[in-house]
């Protein structure tokens, strides 16, 4: 639920700080796959089976890393903007593969 409510507020940041600017199609995408990455995460079965801590903050937090760095990729000030875009759009497509394995795979 706090991944839920920390993503909304990446995107309401974003938005409002974006207000007068075109906004790139990439951003459309990555806010389009993180929601439906979330809705893979929480709605659809099966969950973990154990009370895994670090497996749940792993999912929660490199998605949301990685959301952030696509969205914001101006704050990361030792890289250019596309490499962290590029790294940004690898770990959430990474966790996004990880999840889905888990999923199908081992949390039967």
């Amino acid at each position: 639920m706090l991944t839920f409510i920390i993503a909304a507020l990446l995107v309401v940041n974003f938005f409002y700080i974006n207000k007068n600017k075109p906004v790139e199609v990439q951003s459309y995408l990555s806010i389009g796959l993180m929601a439906s990455y979330l809705a893979l995460l929480v709605f659809v079965p099966p969950h973990s089976g154990i009370n895994a801590i670090y497996i749940g903050n792993m999912f929660g937090m490199i998605s949301l890393i990685s959301f952030g760095a696509i969205l914001f990729p101006e704050l990361n000030k030792f890289l250019p903007e596309n490499i962290t875009r590029i790294a940004g759009w690898s770990g959430l497509i990474g966790i996004s593969l990880l999840l889905c394995i888990y999923k199908l795979f081992i949390w039967r």
